[in-house]
């Protein structure tokens, strides 16, 4: 993704970046306002998509005021054709947080729709809205519709999408955090092949049967990496540390990392599945306390991981806590 963003500006401390596809949208748009009405159409696809632009901007913004509010960092929007991303330092655990920072997008629709509506109101029915029309009571029509779609589609329970998310959140109450996470993500992919049907053989839409499909895609990187960061949340080195006298491991070769016992076992478990037999000390501050064994890492994590949800039902800290 990264690598074919253009970076425009920062605002709030946060970097706006615009997928190269997005001028792929931005053609299609003038075309089907060219082919509409003309060099009018051109013009008005051009306001068109700036004001969408800037509803799907303040939507990215709507999540990120909310998730700040949690110490969540946010280096970055990027904005694509299918909408827009904001990359979050992490997703807070507690569902009731997880809730405020997701509905915290879809809200913001609401509020731009209600506002234009108490200005303008409703058309008759037989004139309710003319696509891209410049008429100044039109282009409000156009982003008091968009943004009630917009606000209501992400409410749809497909996960990674808003909807999705809130799902997630809600079954995080009762469930552990993977189950939640992997229910979400099985009942989105479910609707969105029903959205995929529908856009080939109803709305006849290639771009909304794409966006199903990079939904998909989506989630399921999102669960992929939800399982990883499960898989060792809570536990620490120490927890897979073997007892071991120092006479057996010093003197260490060179550039042999020394681990302390209560760094995060997340970073570094990815090194030690890496290395068939490699042994690395472990200290406790000063105090040296064993060795990490990568040739039995597997089986030691294992233990670790019931170790841990033994201690959760006992309500017990975790290891070096």
């Amino acid at each position: 993704m990264r690598r074919w963003s253009i970076t425009l500006f920062r605002l709030f401390g946060i970097r706006l970046e615009v997928h190269a596809s997005f001028l792929l949208l931005l053609a299609v748009v003038v075309w089907w306002g060219y082919d509409a009405r003309g060099q009018e159409g051109m013009l008005a696809a051009l306001v068109y998509t700036g004001l969408v632009f800037a509803s799907i901007l303040l939507h990215e913004y709507g999540h990120c005021f909310a998730a700040r509010r949690y110490g969540v960092k946010i280096p970055r929007i990027l904005m694509m054709p299918i909408g827009g991303m904001a990359q979050f330092s992490h997703i807070p655990r507690e569902p009731a947080r997880e809730l405020i920072i997701t509905l915290a997008g879809p809200v913001v629709n609401f509020i731009i729709a209600g506002v234009i509506y108490l200005f303008i109101g409703l058309p008759p029915m037989w004139n309710f809205y003319q696509p891209f029309a410049l008429e100044p009571r039109q282009v409000l029509i156009m982003l008091m519709l968009w943004n009630l779609a917009m606000g209501l589609f992400n409410l749809l329970p497909i996960f990674p999408m808003d909807g999705g998310r809130i799902l997630r959140a809600l079954l995080a109450i009762r469930y552990d955090y993977l189950t939640a996470t992997t229910f979400a993500v099985h009942t989105g992919k479910v609707l969105a092949i029903v959205g995929i049907l529908l856009s080939i053989f109803y709305l006849q839409s290639p771009l909304t049967m794409f966006l199903f499909a990079f939904i998909i895609v989506g989630g399921e990187m999102e669960f992929r990496q939800v399982r990883v960061v499960e898989a060792y949340a809570g536990l620490c080195i120490g927890d897979v540390t073997h007892p071991a006298s120092v006479e057996t491991v010093f003197p260490l070769p060179r550039q042999t990392p020394v681990l302390q016992a209560t760094w995060p076992l997340e970073f570094y478990a990815p090194l030690f599945e890496a290395q068939e037999d490699e042994t690395y000390p472990v200290f406790l501050g000063e105090e040296f306390i064993g060795v990490v064994k990568t040739q039995t890492f597997a089986d030691t994590l294992l233990y670790a991981q019931s170790r841990r949800k033994a201690l959760k039902r006992a309500n017990l800290p975790p290891w070096g806590r």
